[in-house]
């Protein structure tokens, strides 16, 4: 799923502009909110190994030539296939109850109870599809049809085409040599046969229940709920006759007697004859390729063997109903209520341990071993993908920050936790129902029945166990304690320690912010409160069941059976007060009131006030950021939702009971008794679909939003970046229009620059999602504001006396001062001090937030050039040394290295300088050198002989009132005798480097004569 936020991520300031957030910028709807199922299936481990699966009352096994393992799941309503290396998977059956298509893939018909399995010579699959009345055959190629029953329970058509004819719960069948099949047509009493031509008859059985002889034929013999059936290599057919307490033969000639059992249901009679034996509920059968016959011995929880001598043993089981041998002697294993048996060509035994739901083996060593089932008939999948894990009537579920799911699987005695990249495990409880592992590790804890789970802010999770009496605690460590309950059903303890507390039945939890821990004591009528000192309380409810107590103290108030709590953020509790079919609100200052429901039991008031509408025992419930409010309308099989101003709508479910309507709008599907509800924080909705055994996820409605929610600034003339942000559904363009200038922009990139703006404007944006539509939209307001108009002045220019200016600005609420020297400025009253001279600056901000800029000169004192030579007539070819002195004539100190001093030679006359002269004899003044700093001067630019310019080297400085000095020479070499000649000193780009205000008076001219 995939998220787009429109988001403003750079701006510029000239000028302000204030974008506000429209009202359709809120979360727009793209398309019904999509159901998907996120854990639990009916796969119930197909594709993985055999022992991991859930089997459901597995009743008939079958093995064919090549070692495949065939199991009749009768109440998963399939038929289930193991191969030799131990993977199990589905062969027949959707999982879902019912009869229907034929003549298409097996894997996509629906199966009632199947019963019974077998297999014939060329791998074509018989099943007694029981609850149908008919019998299915899987052809190799995996299609099914209807060969015996017309699918009417009841007893009709021998002799004629077997489609036609009416079968009664046919339990179990068996296939000959030949391919003629054999039916035990369980509640009629009989055994058909369906010849290789298709046409059926009876082959024993008169349809009387009961017993009457032996040694008479068959079809004169009475039956009694024959459940199990088989034939040997020479064409005898063997009954399980259950209620008989038989086992009866019918040879190839028609004649029927018992081979094992008195008729007396008991056990007894093991290395005798097995005709003085006692059988109970014999349902299955099977011989060896030896002729010895194996009895599954239903009500005895053995299995018995019939050796070729007639003599009866047991081979599996004891007199122990249970589960427990694997690995060891089969005779010491436990079994419960084995139903169904087959033997493999190499003499291995397979048991349909039918109430262990398990099938197990004995190898010919006699060792027994599961092959196939974990013992749990809604448990498998943990370590792989959730959606293929099998659920047992998940009842509660919560969300932790990080987005891991946790179901209260209440069946499988189990909480099982799908991390966010679908894996399932479980967290706690072992599978057994019990108490027990409190300190220890949560996974070998014994758990009741959970049905509610909540998750606080620091990963504790609660679990309300209520067939425990109690709610215990998995911290962070995977530790399991107690935190409330002692373990007795009733009623103690408030205001004492809440481990020392009775709670009855308590079946939802809710944690708060502060880690106050609510608790739904349902057959209390209570709502209870462990502070996080570990005190209860009862906050709501005075244990009297009924309806009472609006707008008054909740501790007052009259609850009927309270199956769900929930808090929001602001500490309102909501209660589903499931027997008085509303929904109840306790405030934080205790009172109590209705928000949803009118105490009529049924499923009206769609659209409208909530408080009007009608619920059906809702169980659970949840609230989001926004205080909306979602509800488990349980027997309604509807999802409701209340928002913050009171209406009800229903967001998932249409009804109905039942699980279809995955990938298409969640009001459409089909919920079966949902019993908890979490959000996460993104707005997705889980259920616990519980009827379903599955986790169902409605997902946040599609919208798109531009952020930040609230107003933001900018200023017109810059340019500023919006990212859209699609929710809960793929995007694939984005068009952007403003009013009233026109322009469009289209692309697939969610960014989106707009161009400098001057005026009020309107952006809208629509989003197009890949699947075509494009009605999600939002929109942006772009209002303008003025530009402050600054202004700045100086109080006077700097000199001698005047050494610093104070600068004033104006025209906004803050001020912003630069310049060359700012000694001290005041952002609030728009005034600073300056003691340089040079170009100063403020930048001027309104209230709005919107900027300008302005700037003033301030004026300061010139350096001034002189030049030294007394005496300034030239020879022909005579040299002459000058001294150049530069003085700050007002005495401010000036960084030199910005002071730049062009000399320029008149023509006829040669220019040189001397870059490491310390002193120099001038020309017609003393004969003492005078000093000169020609080395702290660098040649920046020359035309050699006629120009020459010089920069102050770096860090140089000329002090208050002082001077720089350099020397240079000057050579009379073509000038005419008797010419007169300026030599010129040029100190150039003062204002600019903010030491003169004024240029014009810094050219010196020195007037030189040829003789």
């Amino acid at each position: 799923m995939k998220a787009y936020y429109l988001t403003q991520t750079s701006f510029r300031s000239t000028v302000c502009a204030t974008l506000s957030i429209l009202l359709s910028l809120l979360a727009t709807q793209l398309s019904a909110q999509i159901i998907t199922t996120i854990a639990g299936s009916t796969l119930k481990g197909d594709g993985g190994p055999a022992i991991s699966a859930a089997l459901s009352t597995p009743t008939g096994v079958a093995v064919d030539g090549n070692g495949n393992l065939f199991i009749a799941d009768q109440d998963n309503h399939r038929i289930r296939k193991v191969t030799p290396d131990g993977t199990i998977s589905t062969v027949a059956g959707t999982g879902a109850y019912g009869y229907s298509g034929d003549n298409g893939p097996a894997i996509n018909a629906t199966l009632g109870s199947p019963s019974g399995i077998a297999v014939d010579a060329t791998g074509n699959l018989f099943i007694a599809d029981q609850n149908t009345h008919s019998i299915r055959k899987v052809a190799t190629d995996g299609t099914i049809t209807t060969v015996a029953g017309n699918g009417i329970a009841g007893f009709s058509g021998d002799t004629g085409p077997a489609t036609n004819a009416n079968l009664h719960t046919p339990y179990a069948v068996a296939v000959d040599a030949t391919g003629n099949l054999f039916i035990a047509d369980q509640a009629n009493h009989r055994i058909r046969k369906v010849a290789t031509d298709g046409k059926i008859t009876t082959v024993a059985g008169t349809g009387t229940q009961g017993y009457n002889s032996d040694n008479i034929q068959a079809i004169a013999a009475n039956l009694n709920t024959p459940s199990g059936i088989t034939v040997d290599a020479t064409g005898n057919l063997f009954i399980a006759d259950a209620l008989n307490h038989r086992i009866r033969k019918v040879t190839t000639d028609g004649t029927i007697t018992t081979v094992a059992g008195t008729g007396i249901q008991s056990f007894g009679g093991d290395t005798g004859p097995a005709t003085n034996a006692q059988l109970a509920n014999p349902t299955g059968v099977a011989v060896d390729a030896s002729g010895q016959l194996f009895i599954a011995d239903l009500a005895n929880h053995r299995i018995r063997k019939v050796a070729t001598d007639g003599t009866i043993s047991t081979v599996a089981g004891t007199n122990i109903q249970g589960f427990s041998g694997d690995n060891g002697p089969a005779t010491n294993a436990y079994l419960n209520n084995p139903s169904g048996i087959t033997v493999d060509a190499t003499g291995q035994l397979f048991i349909a341990d039918k109430t262990n739901y398990r099938i197990r083996k004995v190898a010919t060593d006699g060792t027994i071993s599961t092959v196939a089932g974990n013992g749990t008939p809604d448990f498998s999948g943990d370590n792989g993908p959730a959606i293929n894990a099998a659920l047992g009537s998940p009842s509660g579920v919560a969300i932790d920050g990080s987005g891991n799911l946790f179901i209260a699987d209440k069946t499988n005695y189990r909480i099982r936790k799908v991390a966010t990249n679908g894996i399932i495990t479980t967290i706690a409880g072992n599978g057994l129902f019990g108490f027990s592992g409190d300190t220890g590790p949560a996974i070998n804890a014994q758990l009741a029945g959970p049905t509610g789970v909540a998750v606080d802010g620091s990963g504790n999770l609660f679990i309300a166990d209520p067939d425990n009496s109690r709610i215990r605690k998995v911290t962070i460590d995977s530790k399991i304690t107690t935190v409330a309950g002692n373990g007795t059903a009733g009623f103690s303890g408030d205001n004492n320690p809440a481990i020392n507390a009775a709670l009855n039945n308590p079946t939802s939890v809710a944690v708060d912010g502060s880690g106050n821990l609510y608790i739904a004591d349902r057959t209390n009528h209570r709502i209870r409160k462990v502070t996080p000192g570990g005190t209860i309380s009862t906050v709501a409810g005075t244990g009297t069941a009924g309806f009472s107590g609006n707008n008054s103290p909740a501790v007052n108030a009259v609850l009927n059976n309270p199956t769900g709590v929930a808090v929001d953020g602001t500490g309102n509790l909501y209660i589903a007060d499931r027997d008085n079919h509303r929904i109840r609100k306790v405030t934080p200052d205790g009172t109590i009131s209705t928000v949803a429901g009118n105490g009529t039991q049924g499923s009206g008031g769609d659209n409208g006030p909530a408080i009007n509408a009608n619920l059906n025992t809702p169980s659970g419930i949840a609230v989001d950021g926004n205080g909306t409010l979602f509800i488990d309308d349980t027997f309604n099989h509807r999802i409701r939702k209340v928002t913050s101003d009171g209406t009800i709508s229903t967001v998932a479910g249409n009804g109905s009971p039942g699980k279809d309507g995955d990938n298409g709008p969640a009001t459409s599907a089909q919920l079966n008794a949902p019993f908890g509800v979490a959000l996460d924080g993104g707005g997705n909705l889980f259920i616990a679909d519980q009827a379903n055994n599955l986790i169902r996820r409605v997902s946040a409605p599609a919208s798109v939003r531009i952020n930040p929610s609230t107003s933001i600034s900018a200023c017109v003339g810059s340019s500023f970046s919006l990212t859209a942000t699609a929710i809960n559904f793929t995007p694939t363009s984005y068009t952007w229009t403003s009013q009233p200038s026109g322009l469009s922009a289209s692309g697939a990139s969610p960014v989106f620059t707009a161009p400098s703006v001057s005026t009020a404007t309107t952006y809208t944006l629509t989003v197009t999602a890949t699947d075509g539509t494009t009605n999600v939209t939002a929109s942006v307001n772009v209002s303008v504001n003025p530009l402050p108009v600054p202004t700045l002045t100086a109080s006077n220019p700097l000199n001698g006396t005047l050494t610093s200016a104070t600068l004033t600005a104006s025209g906004g609420t803050s001020y912003l001062f630069s310049g060359p020297s700012v000694v001290s400025q005041n952002s609030i009253s728009g005034t600073a001090v300056a003691n340089v001279s040079g170009t100063y600056s403020v930048t001027v901000t309104s209230i709005a937030g919107c900027s300008s800029t302005t700037s003033v000169a301030l004026p300061g004192t010139d350096l001034s050039p002189t030049i030294d030579l007394p005496q300034a007539n030239f020879p022909i070819g005579s040299t002459s040394n000058f001294l150049v002195n530069v003085f700050e004539v007002s005495g401010l100190p000036t960084s030199m290295n910005n002071v730049v001093i062009t000399i320029t030679a008149p023509t006829g006359y040669t220019l040189s300088f001397d870059n490491s002269l310390t002193g120099i004899i001038v020309s017609g003044g003393s004969a003492t050198p005078v000093e000169v700093d020609n080395t702290k001067w660098a040649v920046s630019a020359a035309t050699p002989g006629v120009q020459l310019t010089l920069t102050i080297n770096s860090g140089q400085f000329i002090p208050a009132k002082g001077k720089a000095t350099l020397g240079f020479s000057l050579t009379r070499t073509t000038a005419n005798s008797g010419s007169t000649s300026s030599i010129t000193v040029n100190v150039k780009n003062d204002a600019a480097k903010t030491y003169d205000g004024n240029t014009t008076n810094n050219v010196y001219a020195r007037i030189i004569n040829g003789l």
